[in-house]
């Protein structure tokens, strides 16, 4: 190893105190610096087995570390919209339909009715991907009220995962606990509602979201944003 290298380990070790590896990272730094003092070729040979092996442990603490806080940030916003779906249905107030919208520089509530006839909701959920489109969104949570089973309901959808859950009506304006879904529950079509990075939209959507989204006059939709 040349110097350049080892000292390039060496702010590798101080980078990794600030993921909690703390006895990794003390370890890393006493092993470069003792072959930044030059060591016989052997001894410095071992050092790097030993840098290259803790390293490893390093990588896998901290992707273990990634992955566990990613699922609870990932699960606290949909726990977030039970707390409000069940205020509002304690209330007494039939559950619209709700999308929370996750957008560059602002987050996107949009309330959609969804007509009972299974072509006009489709519809109506096209537009509410446009609108996605037109927010340039990178996901969404969407809550509603299933009547079979009797509860509501909650998905939240980025490019790379899939989340849902339920919580159960009981009577007496009770609720059972947050029961966490398989992603294959939530239907491709809500998926979808996702656009792409990139996407090609025709002159007639381009109007249509004008018309929805930046004068408000498409019925049955409705949203309003506040800054991330």
């Amino acid at each position: 190893m040349n110097e350049q290298t080892l000292r390039a380990r060496l702010e590798e070790a101080d980078e990794i105190v600030f993921t909690g590896d703390l006895l990794i990272a003390a370890q890393l730094r006493a092993i470069t610096e003792m072959s930044v003092k030059g060591l016989p070729t052997a001894s410095a040979e071992d050092l790097l087995v030993k840098f290259e092996e803790l390293h490893a442990l390093h990588v896998a603490h901290r992707d273990s570390l990634l992955t566990n806080l990613n699922e609870l940030l990932a699960r606290r916003a949909p726990i977030k919209e039970f707390e409000i779906s069940r205020q509002v249905k304690q209330d007494g107030t039939d559950i619209m339909p709700r999308f929370i919208v996750f957008c560059p520089n602002e987050e996107c509530s949009a309330f959609i009715q969804l007509p009972e006839d299974a072509a006009e909701r489709v519809e109506q959920l096209q537009v509410m991907k446009l609108f996605m489109i037109h927010k340039s969104a990178s996901g969404f949570i969407l809550c509603s009220e299933l009547i079979e089973p009797n509860c509501l309901f909650c998905a939240a959808v980025t490019r790379t995962e899939t989340l849902a859950a339920i919580q159960r009506i009981k009577r007496g304006g009770k609720f059972g606990r947050i029961e966490w879904q398989p992603p294959e529950c939530v239907d491709d079509v809500i998926k979808d509602l996702l656009p792409p990075k990139s996407v090609t939209i025709t002159k007639q959507q381009l109007e249509l979201m004008v018309k929805a989204f930046d004068r408000n006059e498409v019925p049955g939709i409705s949203w309003t944003s506040s800054p991330r």
